[in-house]
C-alpha cells in the first residue's frame, strides 16, 4: 500500500532533522586552523554551513506543507483551495499549490525580479 502524503512529509521531515542533527554535531567541532593544515577544514566547515542552512528551509517548507495537510487534507491548494493534482503531489508531496498557481507566482516572480533590475 502507498504511504499517504501526510507519511511521506513525516518521513522526509524525520530524515532532514537527523541530517540538520548530524551536521550540528559535526559543526560544534572546531577544524584545525593551523597554517597549511587549516585551509580544507575550513572550506569544509564553510560547506557544511551552507549545506545546514539549505536543510533547515527545507525542513521548515516540509513542516509547513505537513501543517497544511493536517489543517486541510491532503489535496488543498493554498490559493485557489482546488485539488492538487496527485501526479504533482507524487513528484512533490511538499506542494502547497495546484500546478496552475504554482505556475502563476513563478511567473509573478519572474517579472518581479526584472522589473527590480
Amino acid at each position: 500500500m502507498a504511504k499517504s502524503r501526510q507519511e511521506q512529509l513525516q518521513d522526509e521531515l524525520q530524515t532532514l532533522n537527523a541530517d540538520v542533527q548530524r551536521l550540528e554535531d559535526k559543526l560544534s567541532e572546531q577544524p584545525n586552523y593551523s597554517l597549511g593544515e587549516g585551509d580544507p577544514a575550513v572550506h569544509e566547515r564553510e560547506l557544511n554551513f551552507a549545506l545546514l542552512r539549505r536543510l533547515e528551509e527545507r525542513a521548515r517548507v516540509v513542516q509547513a506543507a505537513l501543517q497544511k495537510v493536517q489543517e486541510c487534507g491532503d489535496t488543498c491548494c493554498e490559493d485557489c483551495g482546488n485539488p492538487i493534482e496527485p501526479e504533482r503531489l507524487e513528484m512533490f508531496p511538499e506542494a502547497t499549490l495546484c500546478a496552475t498557481c504554482a505556475r502563476r507566482r513563478s511567473a509573478a516572480k519572474k517579472i518581479g525580479s526584472r522589473t527590480r533590475r
